[in-house]
Parts: structure tokens; sequence; C-alpha cells
């Protein structure tokens, strides 16, 4: 099923999933959330979800035409809880206000929606490559002009000062922030954060987002020689 774009909005569901109800919907996208987060998108079976669901796998196939666009379907809740998150930033011009902001904001979605967050990091690897067109502009355009446009005015107001182009500072910002935000997800790159830090470093303390703020600080503030 192609996706059905409703209020400017993509809907990889079935006009069929809008006619059930509400409680019903939900638990259809957050048993699908368990399953992806669980096993990642090519272990999941559709027939354990429908199970889960307790409706038959005819049903789950009346909703979604199959496993991508429930998992795209799944994709979009969890976009659409992040710009709700974004949307509790209050506005600034600077940058690096911003930035901090994000950080701690990257940090609570990891701890309060932690199998979106282990799906956010699945949707990374390489058997998800058919998928990163689809899945890539939806969820990194989120943040992304907003980092070039704050950016821009951070120059012009001289919060920041860097030879940097903001699409080079916006790079660089988002890449801090989801180091950060996969080591919640990933013992991999917890393993990681230790080998740099210390065993005994605790992913949970706000040093650790003190200290790539300063990092950051530190970086685009420096007089253009």
């Amino acid at each position: 099923m192609d996706a059905i774009i409703d209020n400017k909005r993509i809907k990889y569901h079935k006009k069929t999933f809008e006619n059930i109800s509400v409680d019903k919907q939900k638990k259809v996208i957050e048993t699908a959330v368990k399953h992806f987060a669980m096993y990642g998108y090519d272990a999941t079976n559709i027939n354990n979800i429908a199970s889960d669901v307790g409706i038959s796998i005819g049903s789950l196939y009346n909703y979604f035409a199959s496993k991508e666009d429930l998992f795209l379907g799944v994709v979009n809740e969890g976009s659409l809880l992040l710009e709700k998150e974004l949307s509790k930033i209050d506005e600034t011009e600077n940058i690096l206000i911003f930035f901090e902001k994000i950080l701690r904001l990257s940090k609570e979605f990891a701890l309060n929606y932690p199998e979106f967050n282990q799906i956010y990091l699945n949707l990374t690897t390489q058997n998800l490559s058919h998928l990163s067109d689809k899945l890539c502009n939806k969820i990194e355009h989120i943040t992304a002009e907003k980092y070039k446009k704050l950016i821009n005015i951070s120059k012009e107001k001289g919060y920041i000062r860097t030879k940097m182009s903001e699409n080079e500072i916006a790079f660089c910002l988002d890449n801090l922030v989801m180091m950060l935000q996969f080591s919640f997800a990933s013992n991999y790159y917890l393993e990681r954060m230790r080998t740099f830090l210390g065993e005994n470093v605790d992913i949970k303390d706000d040093s650790i987002i003190e200290s790539i703020v300063s990092f950051a600080v530190n970086s685009l503030t420096k007089d253009i020689g």
C-alpha cells in the first residue's frame, strides 16, 4: 500500500485502521513497538504481533498492508512523539542554549521512551538501508532546519564566531546529540563512552551534558583569526 497523504501527514495504515477504537489502535502500535525494539525489523514476526494484540493475522493485514508499512507507522508515531517533545523547548535565538536543551531533551526521551530510542538506533543498521530514503529525511528534518536557522541568527548576533558553515555546525552538533542518545540504547555505545570517560561514568549524570556543551561553546566562540 502506498502511503496516504492526509492533512500533510503521511500515513502508512489503511483506512480501516481509523475505523477501530482509539484504544485498539494504541494497542496495535504499542505491541508493534515492543516487538520491533526487542527483535529488530528482520526478526520481528508479524504473526506474533497479531497474537499479542489478540487479533487475527488477517485483521492486522486489514490495517497494514505489510510489515514494512507497520514498521513505518511505528516510526511515524515515534517522530510525532519527538516533535511533541521538541515543541516544549522555549524559543531562543542562541544556538548554544538550544543545543543544551536538545541534549537534555534527548536524554529524557531516551529514558521515557526506551523502545522508540532502540528503534531509532536500529534504523542506522545496514539491513534497513532499503528504508533509509523514507526514514532519514522524516526524522532528521525535525531538527536540521531548526539548527541551521538558529546558527545563522547566532552568527549575526555574535553568539558564535566561527568560519564553519551552518550545515557543518548543524551536522557536528547533531552527531554529539546522537552519540549521547545511542548510549542509552546500545551496550556498545555505552562501553565506548566508558572507554573515553572511565569505567565509573554514570550516563544519567548531568556532568556529561555539561561537558558536551562546554566543548561546543569553546569550539564555536573562538575569535576568528
